[in-house]
């Protein structure tokens, strides 16, 4: 595996659980990334819920889209920008006649310039009958469960580690004044003992 390629497989976990929701045309569209390092590809999931859009995406094909929207830089920078153009949801979605579903990400470099990143889903998914639908629905609807509660470890995670630190700093900024009161203590009594003495 050569080092670009492990830098690839290694910067698509920035795209774990990654998921949304928009409306489009009056109808709700599930966005979903399922990154699968170890096979060096990233599947884009979506549906309304009657229709089934899925494409996967290796490390040509996101060094084709990266090269098409003006991005340099690594993969990790890449997959952040990602991240974020989905989570401040700077996108937009387009399904033409034929069906074809498009994802425009806006990536913001500073205030005022973004590039533009297109990622074209093609048509949905033919299902033989409605089974085969229900099945593939229910694993993609088990995924975006899995996913919110990824999230929400996450979350919980993040908001313990803050507790953390903030106790920490409230530790670091008590224990100086502890030991200056300690000194004046000793100071004061280190006084008293001369007086005596004099006296």
């Amino acid at each position: 595996m050569t080092e670009r390629r492990v830098e690839f497989c290694r910067a698509l976990g920035k795209l774990a659980f990654l998921n949304t929701l928009i409306i489009y045309n009056q109808k709700e569209y599930i966005i979903y990334f399922q990154p699968m390092e170890s096979k060096g590809r990233c599947k884009i999931q979506v549906t309304n819920g009657f229709d089934f859009w899925v494409e996967d995406f290796d490390l040509e094909k996101f060094e084709q889209k990266r090269k098409k929207s003006g991005l340099e830089g690594t993969y990790n920078s890449y997959f952040d920008m990602m991240h974020r153009s989905i989570s401040q949801r700077n996108f937009e979605v387009y399904v033409d006649q034929t069906q074809n579903f498009v994802l425009t990400l806006y990536f913001q470099l500073n205030k005022g310039v973004s590039l533009k990143g297109d990622f074209e889903l093609g048509r949905p998914l033919h299902f033989d009958d409605i089974k085969e639908f229900h099945c593939v629905y229910r694993l993609f609807l088990f995924d975006i469960f899995k996913a919110k509660d990824q999230e929400r470890m996450k979350a919980e995670v993040s908001r313990k580690g803050r507790r953390i630190e903030e106790r920490e700093n409230k530790k670091s900024i008590s224990q100086p004044r502890q030991e200056e009161e300690e000194e004046q203590d000793e100071d004061e009594s280190a006084a008293q003992r001369r007086k005596k003495v004099q006296l």
